[in-house]
């Protein structure tokens, strides 16, 4: 059985901290990049709301312009 002196737990210590350091600039990191993504997505969420408010009042309009010319379209 091998000999566990203060010297090898120390050792072994320093570098779990050093290994748990590493991993903590990772999740840093990492949760850095989740939240650009949380950003970006918001961001193309509000114009995909954006561009359906834009298309129903287009179409609301175009509505407007077919009545008034009494366009009507006929069934086939």
């Amino acid at each position: 059985m091998a000999v566990v002196t203060n010297e090898i737990l120390l050792a072994t210590l320093k570098q779990l901290e050093q290994d748990l350091g590493v991993l903590n600039w990772k999740m840093q990191d990492i949760n850095g990049q989740l939240r650009a993504l949380v950003l970006h997505s918001d961001g193309m969420r509000q114009d995909i709301h954006n561009i359906s408010r834009l298309v129903v009042r287009q179409d609301m309009q175009l509505g407007r312009i077919e009545r008034r010319h009494e366009i009507t379209q006929v069934p086939k």
